[in-house]
């Protein structure tokens, strides 16, 4: 009865709207780790029921309480898909190990894809850069963080940068998103194969194909930010194996290219199966190429993606320090810069890209930009010490045409990543 109570909540879900009242059930955090139960139990028991649960919870999860940055909201339960509801970092880094197991026992690029949208963008947002303080809750669009009352079950002090805001549990939570993601960059099939679950720079050390011949894969490259992956095969001797690439679904032209040679494959359960007799100093390049897409949010309002990144306006930020200890402080951060801008339904799109730095999660030092033109909406209100709704008819008269430079979500603490559509509302992909 416990299994299919479990499964039950994700293949029929009953949570459509904000929970007003604590349900463990309704947890964000219990959701984010129970998302996988399902999948474990596909595992054990192979009910087709159980597959098909995961994929109806995630859907209906983002539907109802979907935030740009791939997570769904809980500030501390389920809370709608304004995007000024907060979202708990202790589940952003439960959910991604989720999509960890999630792609380990079925297999599925979808998972991969989700993974790699919550850790780049919204795993990277809620942590300061240099890591010695972070969110409890974080906000799409988050203009202020400071100790105020907001429309959540959650302190006042939970979307402040500190040691422990609101509760401690994100303290010792957080530190295990990077390290389990770097764990899970790749993994082995049954026929003692390589699976590449993304392409985050890392050096593999394993063994392939039936003779199990010692095998070092080297990754390279400036992914999630540029569009090119480099992968170096050192091997003991030559060997047969599979070879399995993931091709993220917002990628439409993928090319793949062994020692200068374009590779022919077909893509299913979002993987480029390769079959291939290696050799020793085999030289794979991937080229997954990036455009800017406009996803359709709630209210009119919309999101800019190109790749997987979330791409926002940043908002120039005044740290101020309401708590001071030897290392590790608390911190409140306000605007110094505008933050009502709507973006123009026809604005062309530019992208920018510079060289890499060792910190690129923070704004200035952003390795990619995308110029995009807006305007200034002057009816566009606070409410409740937060942004308001993103206006659906945005008052701008008589404000010029400005070029705004958005950056990649995890790079701004402060941010608008929902605007309002300023003249004709033109087609827009649904998330």
């Amino acid at each position: 009865m416990h299994r299919v109570v479990r499964s039950d909540i994700f293949h029929d879900f009953p949570f459509w709207r904000k929970v007003e009242e604590w349900d463990w059930t309704t947890h964000v955090v219990n959701v984010a780790m129970g998302i996988k139960t399902p999948g474990v139990l596909f595992e054990l028991n192979g009910s087709p029921m159980e597959r098909e649960s995961v994929h109806r919870g995630i859907d209906s999860l983002m539907t109802y309480h979907g935030q740009a940055h791939g997570m769904f909201s809980g500030d501390e339960w389920l809370s709608g898909t304004h995007p000024s509801q907060g979202v708990e970092l202790c589940a952003v880094v439960e959910y991604m190990f989720s999509m960890e197991q999630l792609t380990r026992i079925l297999g599925e690029g979808r998972f991969g894809d989700i993974l790699e949208k919550v850790a780049f963008n919204a795993l990277p947002a809620a942590i300061s850069p240099d890591w010695t303080s972070h969110q409890y809750d974080q906000q799409v669009n988050q203009i202020i963080c400071n100790v105020a009352p907001r429309a959540w079950s959650n302190g006042p002090d939970a979307n402040v940068f500190g040691l422990e805001p609101n509760f401690g549990c994100c303290t010792a939570n957080m530190h295990q998103g990077w390290p389990k993601l770097a764990a899970h960059l790749w993994m082995k099939d049954q026929e003692e194969g390589l699976v590449a679950v993304s392409y985050a720079p890392c050096t593999v050390m394993t063994t392939v194909g039936r003779h199990d011949v010692a095998a070092v894969i080297e990754v390279t490259g400036e992914y999630p930010f540029k569009d090119r992956i480099r992968i170096h095969m050192s091997l003991e001797r030559a060997e047969s194996f599979p070879l399995s690439l993931r091709i993220p679904a917002w990628c439409d032209d993928p090319v793949i290219t062994l020692n200068g040679r374009e590779l022919p494959f077909q893509v299913e359960s979002g993987y480029a199966r390769i079959v291939q007799h290696w050799q020793n100093g085999d030289r794979l390049e991937l080229h997954l190429p990036m455009e800017v897409r406009l996803v359709s949010r709630n209210m009119y309002a919309t999101s800019i993606e190109r790749g997987p990144l979330v791409y926002v306006l940043p908002v120039k930020e005044n740290w101020q320090m309401i708590r001071q200890r030897d290392m590790f402080h608390d911190w409140e951060l306000y605007p110094a810069s505008p933050w009502k801008y709507g973006l123009l339904a026809d604005t062309p799109f530019e992208i920018i890209e510079q060289d890499m730095v060792r910190q690129p999660f923070q704004a200035q030092d952003a390795p990619v930009r995308v110029k995009v033109r807006g305007q200034l909406i002057r009816d566009w209100k606070m409410e409740g010490n937060n942004a308001g709704n993103p206006p659906l008819h945005p008052d701008t008269d008589g404000q010029p045409i400005t070029e705004l430079e958005l950056v990649p979500y995890g790079s701004a603490r402060l941010r608008i990543g929902e605007f309002p559509l300023i003249g004709e509302r033109r087609r827009a992909d649904k998330r």
